[in-house]
């Protein structure tokens, strides 16, 4: 993840097939840190790592309302 300066924005990118795979940019670093972990669970699936047009939410609820615990223990996983 970096911030886009010029969008003032969070940018997600993933490398796959030896190339860089442009995941979104977002308002939120949480949410852009999202897209990278389900992209990241995508190739450990052998899938390719783009985006699909509906999200499949990775984390159980809005991180707003995780604790620190809760979000580093999905961050091990």
């Amino acid at each position: 993840m970096y911030w886009h300066k010029e969008k003032r924005k969070w940018a997600a990118k993933i490398s796959y097939n030896a190339k860089h795979i442009h995941l979104g940019f977002y308002a939120f670093l949480a949410d852009a840190i999202e897209r990278r972990l389900l992209a990241e669970r995508a190739v450990a699936e052998g899938k390719h790592p783009k985006p699909p047009e509906i999200g499949d939410p990775l984390l159980p609820a809005p991180v707003e309302t995780l604790s620190a615990q809760q979000l580093a223990e999905h961050a091990r996983r």
